[in-house]
């Protein structure tokens, strides 16, 4: 294995002076990268490469354990025609397998994430984002090809080429210049077909870790949620239409419930979230961002009655509406990952010189969320400069 891409930490952190958060016990999961390709090779190759990591690491120590940490995305890996039902691929399962075992001979515990919300696009191996971001299912999500949200996709005929969808495909979230041509997922607990479908291969999913947990029991140790559940608008452009968050799954349900007769008139301006409807519509999407997290909070302990799971969402602080950071505008304030039967867990940054904002929302969190929560995902080298091999070294150490 050449390097980790990055290394989530499972922190029991409570309320409490520093004197006696020394106490509490912190696991630490790695999230390894070319471990299919190790795997791929043989079992040999792929055990050598979760013990580079205990090489590292050690195994354990006064604070805890150090481990693996699986992303699952159960969505990327599908199989099955138009509106499904959907499969998740058998070598993707037979890898998994390999995984677990692997880790139980080494005696390295497990967190496995679910990951499936808007982190990928469409792809010819994936049955269920090929229909529910493309033509069939595409009437529940926006396409921003036009800058113009839910206008593109009624202004297409019933037919697309490969050729043309690729237009709209594999666009970063964060590339604020081409974020209008970016396919996102609703996050609306209104779109009811889709949110169904979703729920129905995330059970398969979960099925399929009850099983693996069964045959090597005590592995598993913690799950965690589909990943930073939010949507990043990029409002703050001139003469740009909002391209992420604001489908009619969303605005629709918002309009009739605040008693807004020009829906279209009332999206067309700049947010400042200054007065008293803006902040009701930042919080309505924090709300439907927290009933996302709770579906599969839900799908998961319907199986997995007592594991820890830890939701994984961007804790931008309360009352920060806007973020400094590329000024963003969420819609997922630290509320959206707290959610009943579940642990908040957040991503955390200290790259591009973010340190001093990294301690002050960790206190933020310290203060304002009541008992256990974790980093889920901490990314401490994003934009390195130097070689893959001394970043690999910078985060085991």
């Amino acid at each position: 294995m050449r390097f980790f891409v990055f290394i989530i930490i499972l922190t029991f952190m409570t309320s409490c002076s520093l004197k006696s958060l020394k106490r509490e016990k912190v696991d630490f999961y790695i999230y390894p990268n070319g471990h299919f390709k190790a795997a791929k090779k043989s079992y040999s190759d792929l055990l050598k490469s979760f013990k580079d990591i205990q090489n590292h690491t050690g195994v354990r120590g006064k604070r805890g354990q150090v481990g693996i940490g699986l992303v699952f995305p159960y969505l990327a890996w599908t199989k099955g025609e138009g509106a499904g039902p959907y499969a998740i691929e058998q070598s993707i399962l037979d890898y998994h397998e390999l995984f677990i075992r692997a880790a139980k001979e080494l005696k390295m515990p497990i967190l496995v994430q679910f990951n499936g919300a808007v982190w990928h696009s469409p792809q010819s191996e994936s049955a269920f984002l090929t229909y529910w971001k493309t033509i069939d299912g595409g009437k529940y999500l926006s396409r921003y090809k036009d800058g113009r949200v839910n206008n593109s996709i009624t202004d297409i005929s019933d037919t697309i080429s490969t050729t043309e969808i690729k237009k709209f495909l594999n666009i970063s979230p964060y590339d604020a210049k081409k974020s209008q041509d970016a396919l996102f997922f609703t996050l609306s607990p209104y779109a009811k077909s889709f949110r169904d479908s979703r729920l129905k291969v995330l059970r398969g999913a979960v099925n399929f870790w009850r099983k693996l947990d069964a045959k090597y029991p005590g592995v598993i140790k913690s799950f965690s949620t589909d990943s930073e559940v939010s949507n990043f608008s990029f409002r703050f452009q001139e003469k740009r239409e909002i391209p992420i968050g604001y489908e009619d799954w969303n605005t629709k349900p918002f309009c009739k419930q605040q008693k807004i007769d020009n829906c279209k008139e009332f999206f067309s301006r700049e947010f400042s979230y200054k007065n008293v409807i803006e902040k009701e519509w930042f919080y309505f999407r924090a709300k439907n961002h927290r009933q996302f997290v709770q579906d599969t909070v839900d799908t998961i302990r319907s199986v997995f009655k007592r594991r820890k799971i830890y939701t994984h969402q961007i804790p931008n602080k309360n009352g920060e509406f806007v973020s400094k950071y590329r000024k963003r505008d969420y819609g997922s304030p630290i509320s959206s990952g707290i959610v009943k039967d579940a642990s908040p867990g957040f991503t955390m940054y200290i790259y591009g010189k973010r340190d001093k904002k990294f301690k002050s929302t960790l206190n933020h969190i310290n203060k304002n969320v009541q008992g256990a929560w974790g980093m889920v995902e901490f990314n401490p080298g994003k934009k390195w400069k130097g070689s893959k091999e001394e970043l690999r070294s910078y985060t085991l150490d």
